[in-house]
């Protein structure tokens, strides 16, 4: 992918699916699923996204935490320990990551003079 110049569009699939592929597959071959530091070591690019309705909810926070935590929607552990990004690799996944697949990261991804931006003021954790 790398050599390619292509990026990895990442979604939360397995946060509704986990159990069920877990089942079908073994702790063995998901425990990398998806494999996102290898994925960033190697050096390709990664947007992450839900692909909402489909296999996820919009909610970019569920997606978030769970490339944080590696759980399924149940609360197992999937994911293992090293496969788990930072929090800020996934906010980049999700921000500039995301805005370089569309190739607009020359309009939006980072807070510059002329860029678009959206801003959310938490109230709570």
């Amino acid at each position: 992918m790398k050599a390619l110049g292509v990026g990895w569009a990442m979604q939360d699939a397995m946060y509704l699916e986990g159990d069920r592929r877990l089942a079908a597959h073994g702790e063995k071959m998901i425990e990398r699923m998806p494999p996102l530091n290898t994925a960033l070591r190697v050096g390709v690019r990664i947007g992450a996204g839900t692909d909402a309705h489909r296999v996820a909810d919009y909610n970019p926070f569920i997606a978030l935490r769970w490339m944080l935590d590696g759980k399924s929607a149940s609360g197992r552990t999937l994911r293992a320990s090293h496969e788990i990004p930072t929090r800020l690799q996934a906010l980049k996944m999700y921000t500039a990551g995301s805005a370089w697949l569309a190739k607009e990261d020359h309009l939006r991804c980072t807070l510059e003079v002329g860029k678009w931006a959206d801003l959310a003021v938490l109230s709570k954790d």
